[in-house]
């Protein structure tokens, strides 16, 4: 991602990654990148509470044939600057349960 993150920002980019399905245990190549920052929020999360933190949405696209299902894999992340991401959600997750993930910040330190 580009920094600073400006409300309305996106990025779209090709790219190919031999990646390690963790279910089926072979290599896919990511095709699409997109991520576009959606606003500005605050975050309460364990680590604490961060203000001004922006809401970035991220689309994975992979290429056909994959046996990632769904295809496409959507994760929001909140990004506090100077901190870093502070809480991701994947909202559709590459494996055939479609559970979904929540990472979030216990904590940290600034030096």
């Amino acid at each position: 991602m580009d920094i600073p993150l400006e409300v309305g920002q996106e990025r779209r980019w090709e790219e190919t990654a031999r990646l390690t399905d963790p279910v089926h245990g072979e290599s896919i190549d990511c095709v699409e990148t997109h991520y576009v920052v959606e606003g500005v929020e605050s975050v309460d999360v364990a680590a604490g509470h961060f203000e001004g933190c922006c809401r970035v949405r991220q689309t994975l696209v992979y290429a056909d044939g994959c046996s990632y299902n769904p295809q496409i894999m959507t994760e929001l992340y909140w990004f506090c600057p100077g901190v870093g991401d502070v809480r991701a959600e994947t909202i559709a997750f590459p494996h055939e349960s479609g559970v979904g993930m929540v990472v979030e910040l216990v904590e940290y330190e600034v030096h």
